[in-house]
């Protein structure tokens, strides 16, 4: 429940900063679709930092020491290398030097 309240929180500045609480579409090339005065910047945060004590009293210690949480998620979804390959993983970066073919826009593969 406490992570609903935090979403609240950031819902509602979303909407109060973009007129919208999901999709805001507020940036534009060359800058923004409204300015935020210094009202909203002080309203952002103090919303802000009640989130994040929120994050800190309640909801992190409970992710953190659950043992219900760490049962259902520690150990799970670990994937080896080869078993991501196997799974046609994406590209790994420069240390890991393996990639999957790739089509490009005109048709041709490409590593």
């Amino acid at each position: 429940m406490q992570i609903w309240r935090a979403r609240e929180i950031i819902m509602d500045l979303s909407e109060m900063t973009s007129r919208h609480r999901v999709i805001q579409s507020t940036c534009i090339v060359g800058g923004v679709r409204r300015d935020v005065d210094s009202d909203m910047v002080k309203k952002v945060e103090a919303g802000l930092s009640q989130c994040k004590e929120m994050m800190d009293t309640t909801i992190l210690p409970v992710i953190l020491n659950d043992p219900t949480i760490k049962q259902r998620i520690v150990g799970k979804g670990v994937l080896t290398k080869e078993q991501a390959k196997l799974a046609g993983g994406s590209r790994t970066n420069a240390e890991g030097e393996w990639s999957r073919p790739r089509r490009t826009d005109d048709g041709i593969c490409c590593l």
